[in-house]
């Protein structure tokens, strides 16, 4: 690679970080935002108690942390074209 392929690449990665930080910070403080905001909402349809309210929580872990399982296994298994590959829908 050239000296200006180098360059490039590197203002483009250095650009990038702080948007990738961003988003994973912003995803982050919506998930525990709205993690609380949707059990008490669902709490009172669902008898209101302790119980209701902890099983929602253990929901919201579970399904973060599956959320970091599929990220973990696609950047593992896959190269980063097929990983961000859009496939159509019909």
């Amino acid at each position: 690679m050239g000296q200006e392929a180098i360059s490039r690449w590197t203002v483009r990665t250095s650009a990038t970080l702080p948007i990738f930080v961003a988003a994973v910070g912003l995803s982050a403080f919506l998930l525990f935002s709205v993690q609380p905001m949707f059990t008490k909402m669902v709490l009172p349809v669902l008898g209101g108690t302790p119980a209701v309210w902890s099983v929602a929580l253990v929901f919201f872990q579970a399904m973060l942390l599956a959320g970091y399982v599929y990220a973990h296994l696609l950047t593992r298994y896959l190269t980063t074209r097929l990983a961000v590959l859009e496939r159509d829908p019909s």
